[in-house]
Parts: C-alpha cells; sequence; structure tokens
C-alpha cells in the first residue's frame, strides 16, 4: 500500500483520494521530481481507474462542470 509522504494527507493510503487530486499531483513538476517514486505509484493508480470504464468519469462529474469553466 502505498501512502502519500508530504502534506495535508501524510501517511494516509494513496488509493483514497480522489482522481482530481491524483492528477493534480501528477501536473506539479517540484512533486515529481522530489517524489518519483510516489510519482509512479499515483500514475500506476490513475492508469488503473481510468481502464474502468466509467469510473473516473462519475467522479470528475464530467457532465456537471462548474459554470464557470
Amino acid at each position: 500500500m502505498t501512502t502519500i509522504p508530504f502534506g495535508k494527507f501524510k501517511g494516509q493510503p494513496l488509493a483514497a483520494q480522489p482522481t482530481r487530486w491524483i492528477l493534480w499531483i501528477l501536473a506539479t513538476r517540484g512533486l515529481r521530481q522530489n517524489y518519483p517514486t510516489f510519482c509512479r505509484a499515483a500514475l500506476e493508480l490513475l492508469r488503473a481507474r481510468l481502464h474502468r470504464p466509467g469510473a473516473a468519469e462519475a467522479e470528475l462529474d464530467i457532465n456537471h462542470l462548474d459554470p464557470l469553466w
């Protein structure tokens, strides 16, 4: 089980975090540079979520985006 090595969620399981948080982590260069092993695990989890039909779309609520976007 991969746990988060930094910040507010330190010590919590990576798998318990929402997909949008994982996407944010992977988009943050400094975190990718400082925590490459963690980011590889996050990418693996993201791949698994994206390969489950409808799972990521439902979690991200694609059909009900904020009107400001």
